[in-house]
């Protein structure tokens, strides 16, 4: 006895619904590494200016390394990102 149209139709879309959240889970977690380069960057950059730019945005030397030191870890990042597409 073959497999009825319905029972391959629900085959067909359990298949997809997993594919579906493979790839969203993919994305969320591709989303969560960029966030996490780009805060790393932009500390890289913040440490590295020079005093005299530092005042100019209002802040000291200290609130910069406070600032880098209080970024989101990787997975923090991802977890976040994951948050915020499910809201």
């Amino acid at each position: 006895m073959g497999i009825g149209c319905e029972e391959r139709a629900m085959a067909c879309c359990e298949k997809q619904s997993c594919y579906y959240r493979i790839k969203t889970f993919t994305r969320q977690v591709w989303h969560g590494y960029r966030r996490w380069k780009m805060l790393n960057r932009q500390c890289r950059q913040l440490l590295e200016m020079e005093n005299y730019l530092l005042k100019d945005i209002g802040i000291s030397r200290a609130d910069a390394i406070r600032f880098s030191r209080q970024r989101d870890s990787l997975w923090t990042c991802i977890v976040k990102s994951m948050q915020n597409r499910l809201d």
